[in-house]
């Protein structure tokens, strides 16, 4: 982004880059959601290289539905923690 010598562009990349890493991080915070994920990329490329774009679109959109559906399990199982603690 820094190539574009726009440092509000720059700026706003970089948060959501941050944002996007953090929430990957607590998505992957089991290793059952790491594999899950890898087999769901692998579809989508065997896909892609197949050139089979209905297949491909579907296998993305069912990946991010399961990793949004995954992330916020974890943000639940986060928030439900903090409040048992703090009782």
């Amino acid at each position: 982004y820094k190539s574009t010598h726009n440092d509000k562009l720059v700026s706003i990349a970089s948060t959501i880059a941050e944002q996007m890493n953090r929430y990957k991080r607590m998505s992957f915070s089991t290793s059952k959601l790491r594999h899950i994920s890898g087999e769901e990329h692998f579809l989508i490329f065997n896909a892609i290289a197949s050139k089979d774009v209905a297949e491909a679109r579907k296998q993305a959109e069912n990946h991010i539905e399961n990793t949004q559906k995954a992330l916020f399990a974890v943000l639940k199982d986060k928030l439900q923690s903090t409040e048992t603690k703090s009782l």
